[in-house]
Formats: structure tokens, C-alpha cells, sequence
């Protein structure tokens, strides 16, 4: 089976409207499951709100069927501090005057409003938060890796050594010339062998032990 493609859906103004639907249902008593008398006034109130802000409220409640609608007796708290109380935890903040603010949070403590006073909820929440901050602190930090240093007694590695070069063949036009050798004054070289038996007559001014008035003389 193929996936299926998931949407996330988010409401804005949900928080917004949230808290004014509380207000709504305190001002018109809409939906109340439960009252709360003190100091002669009764609230019509309801559960959901007072055992989520209240831990006395909700060991009270928890055990009441839903379809009673019980009534809670309080003493020792005023009319005024008790409408304080309400709006705060169905609002969220409450005003009140300084002079009974030490009263007030003594009524806060006896019903263990949250927000108020320290409570269990509020313990596990900040003992969740220091584990975490302890588990962060203990963590050790990962120390940046140093670079190493080249050691002496550790070589690189080594080059490869050159290819040694082809031999090359010698040619003939690699031998240079023999030097020429000065001409050195000696013997004239022999008479050459006439072709019909007899020397050839050299240069210059005999020949064959005649000279030329001889020779011109012999042909006449």
C-alpha cells in the first residue's frame, strides 16, 4: 500500500479563543458542575478548570461521579479572595491591592493554586529543567583536533626516481671530422707512369734530362 500524504492543521487563534470561552462560561455560569461556598457566597464553577489549576480541587473532585453536582465548603477564605483566586485561574492574572497580597497567597496555599505556590507538577517540571541543564554541563566539550607535527624520524613519502633515458643510437653525422693537417714542404711526389711506357714530363724547365730548344729541335 502506498503512503498516504499527512496535512498539519493549526488553529492561530485557538489560545485566544480558549480564553475567551472561560470567560464567557464564568460570567454566564454556562455549563457549571460544580460550587464553591465561602465566607456565605456560592460560585457556580466547573471541574475541568478548578482541578487542572488546583491540586486540592482535584484529589477533591476526582472521586464525585459526574452527574452530581457537589458542593465544596471553604473556610478561612474571604469572599474577595476567593473571586481573586477564580480569576486567576480561569484568566490567567488577577489585580489586587498590595495590603492583601500576604492574605491572599495564604488562601493560594491552602487550595494549592498553581502558579501561585510551588507545586508537585511544578517540582517535576523544574527537576526535568536542572537534570537536563546538570546533563548539558556534564557533557564534556569535544576538544578541536590539533594538527600533527611532521616528526624527524618519520620521512615523507618518497619520490618516485626519474625513468631513465633511452640510449641513443651514434650516427655517423655525431663523429665530428679529423682535423686537416698543415701542408708541409718535402720531396715532390714521383712522376706519374705515361701511358705508352714513358715518364710524363714534369713542370718545369727539363724533361727527361732535356731542355725544350732540344725537344723543338728533334721534331724538326
Amino acid at each position: 500500500m502506498g503512503s498516504t500524504q499527512q496535512f498539519s492543521l493549526k488553529w492561530n487563534k485557538y489560545q485566544r479563543n480558549w480564553d475567551n470561552y472561560l470567560s464567557k462560561l464564568l460570567n454566564n455560569h454556562m455549563f457549571s458542575d460544580v460550587m464553591v461556598a465561602c465566607d456565605g457566597q456560592v460560585f457556580q464553577l466547573h471541574r475541568i478548570v478548578l482541578a487542572s489549576c488546583s491540586s486540592y480541587f482535584e484529589k477533591t473532585l476526582q472521586n464525585i461521579p459526574a452527574k452530581e453536582t457537589p458542593i465544596v465548603m471553604l473556610s478561612e477564605i474571604t469572599e474577595l479572595e476567593m473571586r481573586t483566586l477564580i480569576e486567576f485561574m480561569y484568566c490567567g492574572e488577577a489585580t489586587i491591592d498590595q495590603s492583601q497580597l500576604e492574605a491572599l497567597l495564604k488562601a493560594a496555599e491552602r487550595l494549592q493554586i498553581k502558579g501561585l505556590v510551588k507545586s508537585d507538577a511544578d517540582e517535576e517540571l523544574s527537576d526535568d529543567a536542572e537534570e537536563r541543564d546538570s546533563a548539558e554541563r556534564r557533557r564534556p566539550e569535544r576538544p578541536e583536533p590539533e594538527p600533527e607535527e611532521p616528526d624527524g624520524s618519520e620521512s615523507g613519502p618518497e619520490s618516485p626516481e626519474p625513468a631513465p633515458e633511452p640510449e641513443r643510437r651514434r650516427s655517423v653525422l655525431d663523429t665530428p671530422p679529423p682535423p686537416l693537417q698543415p701542408l708541409s714542404a718535402g720531396p715532390p711526389p714521383p712522376p706519374l707512369p705515361h701511358p705508352m711506357g714513358g715518364p710524363l714530363a714534369s713542370v718545369g724547365p727539363q724533361v727527361s734530362g732535356r731542355n725544350w730548344s732540344d725537344v723543338c729541335g728533334s721534331f724538326a
